[in-house]
């Protein structure tokens, strides 16, 4: 059962979610109340937003371990991936209780709060991540975005500012330097982000 799992974690490691997939089914034919299987399964549903298959997972880990942070999580996310984003704050409030410097529980954080509306909240979540992985280049995204939003470009910026542009592969990484330079009315930077962002994701 154990040897399923890892060759699911492989798997998605490799970009073969399919493969994941297949690979965790096994693990919980041999032992169905697997938790790291069905955690794992219902992560990676959730990426691929498949919802339902997450959801079932998702209960049956609430059955087996109803107080653990795995599953207060995992109900954030769902609830946030359906736009439910009060329910998925008051799970999220519930993971942090259980372990407030969990890296992934404070950038969902970060996400539902500005999804609500809260960027100063959102703020002191991602400032906690970025604090303890500093070249999460997603983390920095959302935390440059989260400044802008409060209208301080020069923050979002000095953010931004680990990432080298030149060699970045996201996307979404461009087109917020694009829009702190638009608000720093840095017009033909502006330009050239946007221009890279768009040929990376066309």
């Amino acid at each position: 059962s154990k040897t399923w799992v890892y060759i699911g974690d492989w798997e998605q490691f490799s970009n073969n979610s399919q493969g994941a997939l297949a690979a965790y089914a096994s693990a919980l034919k041999s032992k169905s109340d697997n938790l790291e299987a069905l955690q794992s399964r219902a992560t990676l549903n959730l990426k691929l937003g498949q919802l339902e298959p997450a959801r079932v997972d998702i209960e049956k880990i609430r059955k087996l371990s109803p107080k653990s942070l795995a599953v207060r999580y995992l109900q954030a996310l769902l609830a946030f991936k359906e736009k439910k984003y009060p329910e998925a704050r008051d799970s999220l409030q519930a993971a942090l209780k259980i372990a407030p410097n969990n890296l992934p529980t404070l950038l969902l954080g970060g996400l539902i709060e500005n999804a609500l509306d809260n960027p100063q909240t959102a703020e002191l979540h991602l400032n906690k991540v970025v604090r303890a992985s500093p070249h999460n280049s997603y983390a920095l995204r959302i935390l440059a975005d989260t400044q802008l939003r409060l209208g301080r470009p020069d923050d979002a910026e000095k953010t931004l500012a680990p990432i080298d542009m030149e060699k970045v592969k996201d996307a979404g990484v461009l087109v917020v330097a694009g829009q702190i330079a638009l608000a720093k009315n840095e017009f033909s930077k502006a330009a050239s982000h946007f221009e890279k962002a768009a040929e990376l994701s066309p």
